[in-house]
């Protein structure tokens, strides 16, 4: 049987903003002890899930990664707004949200890594709503969950600049204390001082 390892492609979170969402999630786990909450060096921005991949294929898997966002220049966005899936009334995920003028962009950086990724033959997990998970929920397990008025109190909460400066392709290794991840490769996006001196060519436009 062919070996594999559960794969995903996502844009690493900074410490500052991991060190704000650990104080809030310290402050909102004793609210909701039954949640089941994302450590801080876990947190992440994941632009696509591919599920198990053969070892073999790694390689080959980090090299399309790295060719479909090349030549794309780096932006930032903020982290702020709390919401959940499906709903805030027996939430699966509560997560925080991002703002900012560049959210196209990271809708176009998700539209490249997929459509990379599929032209390689993968099948990526193409829902993509932006967000970073906090906690999930088992709907059934333990008291109901409402998280109905946690977006309002926290409505000006705010994590801080997210600089998207990189794509991470990441292993998850699932275990009873919860998933482990870790960075397979990393591509750096062009940061906007460099862009003048690169060709077209670099920055992939032939």
């Amino acid at each position: 049987m062919a070996q594999t390892i559960r794969t995903f492609i996502a844009i690493p979170i900074p410490v500052s903003v991991k060190a704000a969402i650990g104080r809030l999630t310290a402050r909102l786990s004793t609210e909701f002890p039954g949640g089941r909450w994302v450590e801080s060096s876990q947190l992440h921005l994941t632009l696509a899930f591919l599920g198990d991949v053969d070892y073999s294929e790694i390689p080959e898997l980090c090299r399309v990664t790295a060719e479909s966002v090349r030549g794309r220049e780096a932006f930032s966005l903020r982290v702020a707004g709390l919401g959940a899936f499906p709903e805030l009334r027996n939430p699966r995920v509560l997560w925080a949200g991002l703002t900012g003028e560049a959210l196209p962009q990271l809708s176009e950086l998700h539209a490249a890594v997929i459509e990379g990724l599929r032209n390689a033959g993968y099948r990526p997990d193409d829902r993509f709503s932006p967000h970073v998970t906090l906690a999930r929920f088992k709907p059934g397990k333990g008291a109901p969950v409402d998280l109905t008025d946690v977006p309002g109190r926290f409505a000006r909460w705010m994590a801080g600049e997210l600089p998207v400066q990189e794509v991470v392709t990441y292993s998850s290794i699932l275990s009873v204390e919860g998933p482990e991840y870790a960075p397979l490769a990393r591509t750096s996006l062009i940061l906007p001082e460099e862009v003048d001196g690169l060709s077209e060519d670099e920055l992939g436009l032939k």
